[in-house]
């Protein structure tokens, strides 16, 4: 080959690359966004499997919380409940699961459960075997709900339900109980103040996280405030007066207030079920005359909270028989004054599948006392 042959070859090679390194950086970004485009195309049209937790309905129920259990959960396994805040009076007539045309729910019970002046709907069943799946595997169903509304009208909603099946290992969980530290101790002086009250407000509020310093609570924690001891309030007695006449509208002479707290969790697939607060007490019903246990030995009076919402009270202060009992076995440290238990899943604010804060107002008028820690118990 001639030299010159040779020269205007590599010539032309050189151009020839030279153009198409051009080509790619005038073209070369156009061509990678089509290609992502292209990519993010694909992956909508297959999305990954959906398992957030997500329930849509409806027109007249809000969605409270839902679970599934896996076939491997430790307790309750193949189960699944749905909890339901009807929006109006209705009449449960089914509810069921289905994975395409397919049921996938069989022992299905439904029942109308009144906490406080909130009315809930709790609906439980078993998963059949063809739509069971272990624990942290994924599910979509949809379901389907008949009743009859308020108006006796029938109708049927549906909706979509996607998640996880879980594992269900205890019923409920609770946190140590803690109680209030002030200079003082655990109760801080508020003398003269209204019965009920704390911090100047009445009724009583919980204490901002920050504002009141606790610490762990001990088996049993006595106090000694206040210092003094006057049964009698202002327009009448503390004692046995009744709170209709007494909270937040008869001041105390001597007084003081603390707070004990806690947090609770329950799982919905026992929404069904009853959780208590208890005590030590046992006592003769004053009405049916039965005995009784599980009585909060009691000095002077509580006030019990469910996230920030009072509940109930009782004490020294209320009326002997309904509101407080007298002589109870096994609260010699409270003068044998008792309440019964607590049933703190009555509370309308009560969250199944959450974390709920307990809250309980001490009041003593006389002479200090003290307070065996509380128990949860569920029936």
């Amino acid at each position: 080959m001639q030299a010159g042959e040779k020269g205007k070859k590599q010539e032309k090679s050189e151009t020839v690359g030279q153009q198409a390194l051009e080509y790619l950086m005038t073209y070369g970004w156009t061509l990678i966004l089509i290609s992502a485009i292209v990519g993010l195309l694909i992956f909508i049209a297959t999305p990954p499997q959906e398992c957030q937790p997500f329930h849509s309905f409806s027109n007249n129920f809000l969605i409270e919380n839902f679970e599934i259990t896996g076939s491997d959960s430790s307790l309750l396994p193949n189960k699944f409940v749905i909890i339901l805040k009807p929006k109006m009076t209705v009449t449960l007539q089914s509810y069921k699961l289905l994975s395409g045309s397919n049921e996938c729910t069989e022992n299905v019970i439904g029942e109308s459960v009144r906490f406080g002046k909130l009315e809930r709907i709790i609906i439980s069943g078993e998963i059949k075997a063809e739509c069971q799946d272990i624990i942290k595997e994924c599910y979509q169903f949809t379901d389907e709900i008949k009743y009859t509304d308020y108006f006796g009208m029938a109708r049927t909603e549906t909706g979509r339900f996607t998640g996880r099946f879980t594992n269900v290992s205890q019923s409920y969980e609770a946190t140590a109980w803690e109680r209030s530290e002030f200079p003082t101790g655990i109760l801080d002086n508020e003398p003269s103040k209204l019965i009920g009250s704390f911090d100047e407000k009445c009724p009583a509020e919980p204490p901002e996280e920050g504002t009141v310093n606790f610490v762990t609570a001990a088996a049993y924690e006595t106090w000694s405030l206040p210092a003094g001891c006057n049964t009698g309030c202002t327009n009448g007695g503390c004692t046995g007066q009744g709170f209709a006449v007494a909270y937040c509208l008869k001041n105390a002479q001597y007084l003081a207030h603390g707070w004990y707290r806690a947090q609770l969790w329950m799982s919905p697939l026992f929404a069904g079920r009853k959780l208590y607060l208890v005590g030590n007490g046992s006592y003769e019903d004053p009405v049916t005359h039965e005995a009784e246990t599980n009585g909060i030995c009691i000095n002077d009076n509580f006030y019990f909270y469910v996230n920030g919402n009072l509940l109930t009270r009782g004490g020294t202060t209320g009326i002997e028989g309904s509101e407080v009992i007298r002589h109870c076995d096994g609260c010699s440290e409270s003068d044998y004054w008792c309440i019964p238990a607590v049933e703190l899943t009555a509370s309308s604010e009560f969250k199944f599948g959450e974390w709920n804060d307990i809250y309980v107002l001490v009041e003593d008028y006389c002479n200090g006392g003290g307070l065996k820690a509380f128990n949860f118990f569920m029936v």
